[in-house]
């Protein structure tokens, strides 16, 4: 009961240094790891004396804790059970240094004396670093030199060891010094540690929203080598890696500055072309010979997450200047990619040359860009490999991807794609022609399903501003529709009727009205084409 934790909690904080020197210990520390579960995890049944007594009890001792072999283990369990930020962020403090220890703690003062509503903010490098400026330099090297021997003990899979490696790469990015990360990825080659490259470990970084980020990071303002090293380190993850909730901006990241697009297919891209095969789903002869066989490409078109890795190779030449003149070349991308995702992959950075960072290159302060390959060049190489995979999907499995809101964009994005750089006229109308087949299937009903109408619809409207030679769904879409263009409008609730609204809007309104035989229709869809 409550009584027993606390007189046991007592009696293991009765001296000052006893928990930090049991959490060093290979089987006392499990004593350490039981106490914090009952007395700090649940917001209910947690006591703020037991916490206060054991928060105490660590203190001045976290940053050797934190890269103990054993130690690290418990410091890990107390920042992630202790629900308070507030109360932790003295302990936090501990990990920017002595320096950040005595003369920050104004900012946890300032905010235990505040009487504004406000949620707190829990602490976070750059932050300290902005109110004490002046100490910024013993602060780097002293956070460099905690992950130099976080390195040494391999604790990449641990919270604690991605958020402060993150904040601090978060720090070279504010301050425009990739620089900073660099160096913290060179530490294989420096003799005077044996840290490892966190590169080699970026698969176990990619657990935590953190971890994720900083890997990212290391893509963008590492070297070659380094985007090499994280290829290898993720080879056979591509599948898993795309539909996780947090590493596929990592995919995104290498595809954008990889410039050996060779290797980025070898490993990464492969892992996706490829039909792996599932023993679970084991069908006859006749049914193998009768189905058509699924795209690989299917189960990541179709979902939210690992869909953005094939859009964005799509719209990969819009990642210029995305933050400038919010033109429609940039918007889709926009579109695609929220705003945490655009700041992950430093679509917002503000120091850019050709749509990639800088870093200082020599001693003169000269920038360069860290990826050296035109963006063009880049998509194309990278398409020649995914272009007509993509196209078989879109044709394969196109009522499935018109059905999905994921999907659907992805189609939009093929479509428009082939219609800016394919000369070959066949594999345009090869991609309207499955898309009208499915559209007249079952009495028309994609045009009143919920996804599909409004996919249906955006596919006409990526054919407006075009010129008139190279305007093809809707011309398609009219001229397949064009004897029943008004019971198209009638029917499906008011699902299809923006279908046609759509056509009025890309086409000239007199095209569509002349196949519309209800005049309160034509005067409706007149207004509907004044007014947008």
């Amino acid at each position: 009961n409550a009584a027993q934790r606390r007189s046991l909690t007592e009696e293991l904080t009765a001296e000052a240094g006893t928990l930090p020197e049991l959490s060093k210990s290979q089987y006392a520390h499990f004593v350490v790891l039981k106490l914090i579960q009952y007395c700090c995890g649940d917001k209910c049944s947690a006591d703020p004396e037991c916490v206060t007594m054991i928060l105490k009890n660590f203190s001045g001792h976290v940053p050797k804790l934190a890269v103990h072999a054993v130690g690290s283990r418990v410091v890990e369990a107390l920042f992630t059970t202790v629900q308070s930020a507030r109360k932790l962020a003295p302990l936090k403090l501990e990990l920017y240094g002595p320096h950040m220890t005595l003369f920050a703690t104004s900012l946890i003062s300032n905010d235990n004396n505040s009487n504004n509503k406000k949620p707190y903010q829990p602490l976070t490098l750059s932050h300290c670093l902005q109110q004490a400026p002046e100490h910024k330099e013993s602060t780097l090297d002293f956070v460099r030199n905690l992950l130099y021997k976080g390195m040494e003990k391999t604790l990449y899979a641990l919270e604690t060891f991605q958020q402060l490696l993150a904040e601090y790469c978060d720090v070279a990015v504010d301050d425009k010094n990739g620089a900073l990360i660099r160096q913290l990825l060179a530490a294989q080659q420096s003799s005077t540690t044996t840290a490892g490259n966190p590169c080699e470990h970026a698969i176990h970084l990619l657990s935590t929203r953190a971890g994720v980020r900083a890997v990212c990071l290391f893509v963008a303002f590492g070297t070659a080598k380094d985007r090499k090293t994280i290829l290898k380190s993720l080879k056979g993850y591509t599948q898993s890696g795309l539909t996780h909730p947090q590493a596929y901006l990592v995919f995104l990241q290498l595809a954008r500055f990889t410039d050996d697009t060779v290797l980025l297919q070898k490993q990464m891209l492969q892992d996706i072309l490829v039909q792996k095969p599932n023993d679970t789903d084991k069908k006859s002869d006749d049914q193998e010979a009768t189905e058509e066989e699924e795209s690989p490409l299917l189960e990541l078109a179709l979902s939210e997450k690992a869909n953005k890795l094939l859009s964005f190779v799509l719209l990969m030449h819009e990642s210029k200047d995305i933050t400038q003149n919010k033109s429609k070349s940039n918007v889709a991308l926009s579109k695609l990619l929220d705003p945490y995702e655009q700041s992950v992959l430093l679509l917002s950075y503000d120091d850019q040359v050709d749509g990639y960072p800088t870093i200082v290159a020599d001693k003169e302060g000269n920038r360069t860009p860290t990826s050296k390959k035109n963006v063009q060049l880049k998509q194309k190489e990278l398409l020649k490999s995914l272009q007509q995979p993509l196209l078989d999907l879109c044709q394969k499995h196109t009522e499935q991807l018109l059905t999905s809101r994921c999907g659907s964009a992805l189609v939009r994005h093929v479509y428009k794609f082939i219609l800016a750089h394919t000369t070959t006229a066949t594999t345009i109308q090869s991609l309207v022609d499955s898309i009208l087949q499915v559209c007249q299937n079952d009495n028309n009903a994609l045009l009143g399903d919920s996804v599909g109408h409004w996919a249906i619809k955006n596919l006409i409207l990526a054919d407006e501003g075009l010129d008139k030679e190279n305007v093809t769904f809707s011309k398609a879409f009219l001229e397949t529709y064009r004897s029943n263009l008004t019971g198209i409008a009638l029917s499906h609730g008011n699902r299809s009727a923006f279908v046609v609204a759509a056509l009025v809007q890309v086409l000239s309104k007199k095209a569509v009205a002349k196949h519309l035989k209800t005049p309160q229709l034509k005067s409706e869809l007149s207004k509907t084409s004044s007014s947008s």
